[in-house]
């Protein structure tokens, strides 16, 4: 007990406590209370969320004192902050100029939320959020709230009442790059308020979100409502456009269904169908337009049967609800809702139990369907005879060749096309792409089909020709691509393409357009770096600068550009890319050149490619872009 008391005293140094105005000198107790309650989240005396911590801890970060914790022997430190702020403080809250006042007028406030080491995800509560509301088009022109991160899928930009939704923001594990939150205001006559709650969650954490959910609910019960959801406008639609996201609900134990009901009648309104009177009936499947719809994978009135996946209109199927009935398992799928480009809708989730006779995560169906599906049973589920089957596949273009884009970069003459309802929406592909492959995600929990399409048009001097080998692999097994990467590469170097790498074509780009996916790379068991070489001294092509002094022809092909010199939706992604392997490095690169010398090192994991596009390479196009092709080198850990 002595030798403990010793260690505590430096820091009873720092522990000074004041109490209505006087001195306080620190005991063994009030010691013993901060190491406990360090850091641990407290309620302000303004009734604020706050951060635990000694009074002196909480000014030299910068916070303000709000009341105590720890039994009255620290502080409740309050770490608001507003426009041109940065904090890698947990429970720091972002507001406006004038909270609790509106401002108006036109402005861009933006703060930044360094990384910290242990964090890999952020979550954002709109406690407070009314900014403008979007134009007739849904998009969010006059005001518009945006989330710049370098990991993870892109995040929707709002407007808009948004109070109470929250989001997952992905920092990426082996990121150390900050998350920027911006707010950009034009015009006066509005009043714009918010007070946004930032949780940093460490990784492996409970409350992390599962990998592609935008929002995760934690009940056996709870309202979902999309954003901007609110009273009708006349003329005008309140749900946003370009919207893509995933909502997903914790499953609960022995819990292996789920029931989906409108919170009011009325309070489904969503998407036009094809045909038919859109104040009648709610529309489903075909009849809903491809990218305007909401998404409950084997959705049925009954619970039964292969159900429907797509739901729009302005009834929620024929009566207001949606079952969704898994009997295999107590682990079914968690991704239970994906918007397409718009909601107006507000639904209450209902899980609702079930029982399976192994742990064991798939689709619930007889021997014989699955077997017809081409699908592996790993054990038994339901009522006698049903097996639990897994379902998932790989691509491997063996041989592909289709006509090339057109002078945007997209797939205009040609395209292969795969159609899923989960995962990440797989790009469309034409051109050159032998020896290419792809990872596609058929769902734990789904039984909906995977459809692939190549779509020609008659053109002359034109030669088509595929051959696509399709791999199925079982659920957890060894050679599963991790979640959201479309390419995987199992071995210690080896060489990476971009899709239609070739040749140069004159006065064109050859790599395409809308491009967004993750190449990964299985880290090898005592390796700590990864080094990216280009594969010739002319494979590395892409993307140029948007600064002009780097756009012209003659320094374009001189310089390897990086960081926010290169656009931030036309890039090539390494984490913490640096010459040497040391340092935070840099994140993006783009030009006609790999870095300085066409090479580069990270010591970040998960190993991994980024490869971003964006919708016009009419501009890389000037200067025949074609692609890359990276040799990747995985190095030893050195002692």
């Amino acid at each position: 007990m002595f030798r403990i008391s010793l260690l505590l005293v430096p820091l009873a140094i720092a522990t000074v406590v004041y109490s209505q105005g006087s001195f306080r000198p620190p005991s063994i107790p009030a010691i013993i209370a901060i190491l406990r309650y360090q850091n641990s989240p407290c309620t302000t005396d303004s009734n604020t969320p706050g951060t635990c911590l000694a009074q002196n801890d909480c000014l030299a970060r910068q916070g303000t004192p709000d009341g105590t914790c720890a039994s009255g022997f620290a502080s409740c430190c309050n770490f608001k902050f507003t426009c041109g702020g940065r904090t890698k403080e947990n429970e720091t809250i972002f507001v406006n100029h004038l909270y609790p006042k509106t401002d108006n007028g036109t402005n861009t406030c933006q703060v930044t939320i360094d990384k910290q080491p242990n964090v890999c995800q952020l979550r954002l509560d709109f406690e407070e959020f009314s900014l403008a509301q979007p134009d007739e088009n849904g998009q969010c022109t006059t005001d518009s709230f945006m989330v710049r991160t370098t990991v993870g899928e892109r995040l929707p930009i709002l407007c808009g009442e948004n109070n109470g939704q929250h989001l997952y923001v992905d920092m990426g594990r082996g990121s150390a790059n900050p998350v920027v939150l911006s707010v950009v205001t034009n015009g006066d006559m509005i009043g714009r308020k918010w007070k946004v709650k930032i949780n940093m969650i460490p990784c492996n954490n409970l409350d992390m979100a599962p990998s592609g959910c935008l929002q995760y609910f934690r009940s056996p019960s709870s309202v979902i409502q999309s954003f901007n959801y609110g009273l009708p406008m006349e003329g005008r639609a309140r749900y946003l456009s370009n919207l893509r996201y995933t909502a997903c609900v914790r499953v609960e134990e022995n819990f292996c269904s789920i029931k989906w009901e409108t919170e009011i009648p009325g309070s489904f309104s969503w998407g036009a169908p094809y045909e038919g009177n859109l104040t009648a009936r709610g529309a489903s499947g075909g009849l809903c337009n491809v990218d305007d719809f909401i998404g409950i994978d084997q959705g049925s009135a009954e619970g039964s049967g292969p159900g429907e996946d797509r739901l729009c209109g302005t009834k929620l199927l024929q009566d207001d609800y949606v079952i969704y009935n898994s009997e295999q398992t107590d682990a079914t799928a968690r991704q239970f809702w994906r918007p397409g480009s718009g909601i107006f809708n507000t639904l209450r989730l209902q899980n609702t139990p079930c029982s399976a006779e192994s742990g064991e995560v798939g689709t619930c169906m007889s021997e014989s369907d699955c077997k017809t599906r081409q699908g592996f049973s790993v054990g038994t589920c339901g009522r006698s005879g049903l097996v639990c089957c897994n379902m998932k596949f790989t691509c491997d273009l063996e041989e592909f060749s289709l006509a090339q884009p057109d002078e945007y970069g997209r797939c205009t003459k040609d395209s292969f096309m795969v159609r899923t309802t989960v995962g990440e929406r797989l790009p469309m592909l034409c051109g050159d792409n032998k020896g290419q492959h792809l990872y596609v995600d058929m769902g734990r929990g789904s039984a909906n089909p995977v459809v692939l399409s190549v779509i020609t048009n008659e053109l002359e001097n034109v030669s088509r020709k595929w051959k696509i080998r399709i791999s199925f692999i079982k659920c957890d097994n060894y050679v599963m691509a991790p979640s959201g990467c479309l390419q995987y590469y199992r071995s210690p170097s080896d060489v990476i393409r971009s899709f239609n790498y070739g040749p140069k074509i004159d006065g064109r780009s050859r790599y395409l357009a809308n491009l967004r996916y993750t190449t990964c790379i299985r880290v090898e068991e005592n390796f700590c770096a990864i080094k990216w070489t280009t594969e010739t001294p002319e494979s590395f092509s892409w993307g140029i600068s948007n600064d002009p002094m780097y756009t012209s022809q003659a320094n374009i092909s001189s310089y390897g550009l990086t960081g926010s010199l290169c656009n931030d939706d036309d890039f090539i992604g390494i984490d913490q890319g640096s010459q040497e392997g040391s340092g935070v490095g840099e994140d993006r690169f783009c030009g006609d050149r790999l870095f300085y010398s066409n090479l580069v090192i990270s010591r970040s994991k998960p190993f991994q490619l980024k490869l971003r596009s964006n919708s016009d390479q009419t501009e890389n196009a000037r200067f025949s872009q074609n692609g890359i092709a990276l040799r990747y080198t995985q190095l030893p850990c050195v002692n």
